[in-house]
């Protein structure tokens, strides 16, 4: 079987160059022979070119693949670390939420503190008129304590010492 594949692809062969002499371009048998020969050495060296450039390219793609392929010590210290920054953002979340609680509490407190401000501006104003008043009180309870001290006395004379008690006293019996 093997010499009646053999000797077709050689029939084949004695074919092809006969069916190139026939058509050689005008150009003489061995001249043809020579530009076929040249033709199929570059296409060759140009093949083996390739094949180069492309294995080249594959190796430097492997290489690229491996150094991005992560180890698994590499996995799971980026695991942990995710995990620590999610728990630093919900904890920041958290700060911020407890930051927004205090403002919140320390304007209600500004707001007291303002608002006490002008009640006590408002009593400043009246302390003029507040002074005045003790002032009068003052007086007033001096004369009241004064106008006693003198009814206390007017009690222990007696209608004899007094010409007008005298008086008061002959109208009432």
């Amino acid at each position: 079987m093997r010499s009646a594949i053999a000797g077709e692809s050689l029939r084949v062969w004695r074919i092809l160059p006969e069916s190139f002499e026939s058509t050689n371009f005008g150009l003489p048998n061995k001249k043809m022979k020579r530009l076929i020969h040249l033709l199929v050495g570059g296409l060759l060296v140009l093949s083996l070119a390739l094949n180069i450039f492309l294995w080249s390219r594959l190796s430097s793609q492997r290489n690229q693949l491996r150094s991005a392929q992560a180890s698994p010590s590499e996995i799971d210290e980026l695991r942990r670390q995710n995990q620590e920054l999610q728990m630093n953002r919900t904890s920041a979340s958290d700060s911020a939420s407890a930051n927004a609680r205090e403002l919140a509490r320390l304007r209600n407190e500004v707001g007291q503190l303002r608002k006490q401000a002008g009640e006590v501006a408002a009593l400043r104003a009246q302390a003029p008129d507040v002074a005045l008043l003790r002032a009068q009180l003052a007086a007033a309870t001096q004369n009241l304590a004064r106008a006693e001290r003198a009814l206390a006395d007017a009690t222990k004379l007696s209608p004899k010492n007094c010409s007008r008690c005298s008086r008061f006293s002959a109208s009432t019996t």
